[in-house]
């Protein structure tokens, strides 16, 4: 047979399915996931974080920014007044009213901004979030989802449009009514039930491990520093990055991280100055004190 006719023919049969020439379409990829969590997106831009033995738990892409004109005077030593529950030198500041009362309570320390994220995107390994334009800053935060058994690492960019004093706080974790808790662990002395009576905040120094917990009904629910935040060395209150606490401004208990510390290094920023942080988020089936080991282990 003639060798064109040949060639003719082949290339008139149809490539069937089974054919190595074809691919077939790839899933589209909804969620994140390694050896212990899943990370999925949803509508709201939320993401939903799930682990085997533990009720499923909704983390928002929400920060709180803290903003002060004039320096707020961050102490660490001063004794906290009458009645003195806390027998612990905590973090406090000059009021944000412009009186010379110092203040123990990290919301009333400055003037206080809820970022409003955009819509969330996933992309092969990452999702990202872009929030709205804002007068006084600029911020972008991004989940990423390590391998093995790490937490979902959340870090977010923060960029002052003026200068001044700033802390940058991730408020996004799921909220509950103490009352509803089965335990809580805020360092160094707020343990199984003793809910913090103000919003003070743990600052470095003095967090074994830099991580807020709450458990209701067998899962445990926590916000933690990323280990590269606390580098090898003595926190103390001149050097300390970062702060955590446990209970937000409705007085409900909320995980939270604070970076930088108000008023401490790397609080006072200069229009334009890029700061950056890391944080984890951890869900754990059982105890504050279980999900305290896995952490501290890992």
């Amino acid at each position: 047979m003639n060798i064109a006719k040949i060639l003719t023919k082949a290339l008139l049969i149809p490539v069937c399915a089974c054919s190595p020439l074809f691919v077939p379409a790839q899933p589209t990829q909804k969620s994140l996931s390694n050896d212990l969590y899943e990370v999925r997106l949803v509508t709201s831009g939320a993401v939903e974080v799930k682990v085997h033995g533990a009720s499923p738990q909704l983390f928002s892409p929400s920060f709180t920014v803290l903003i002060s004109t004039s320096d707020p005077q961050l102490v660490h030593r001063q004794q906290i007044p009458s009645p003195q529950e806390e027998n612990l030198a905590m973090p406090n500041w000059l009021s944000r009213d412009g009186s010379e009362q110092r203040v123990w309570n990290l919301f009333e320390a400055a003037n206080v901004i809820t970022a409003a994220p955009g819509k969330g995107e996933l992309t092969e390994d990452t999702i990202q979030w872009k929030f709205p334009d804002n007068p006084d800053f600029g911020l972008s935060a991004w989940l990423l989802l390590p391998s093995g058994t790490a937490e979902p690492m959340l870090r977010f960019r923060f960029t002052p449009k003026k200068n001044g004093w700033y802390s940058v706080g991730y408020t996004g974790a799921p909220e509950l009514n103490p009352a509803t808790l089965d335990e809580l662990w805020q360092p160094l002395i707020w343990q199984e039930k003793r809910f913090p009576r103000l919003p003070f905040l743990s600052a470095e120094p003095i967090c074994p491990l830099p991580v807020t917990f709450m458990t209701r009904q067998g899962t445990t629910i926590g916000v933690a520093a990323d280990p590269e935040e606390s580098p090898f060395r003595m926190p103390t209150p001149q050097n300390s990055r970062f702060g955590v606490l446990l209970r937000n401004p409705a007085g409900n208990a909320q995980p939270m991280v604070f970076a930088p510390v108000l008023g401490g290094l790397s609080s006072k920023m200069k229009a334009g100055e890029i700061f950056e942080f890391r944080l984890r988020l951890t869900v754990h089936a059982g105890s504050c004190f279980d999900a305290y080991k896995h952490l501290a282990h890992n």
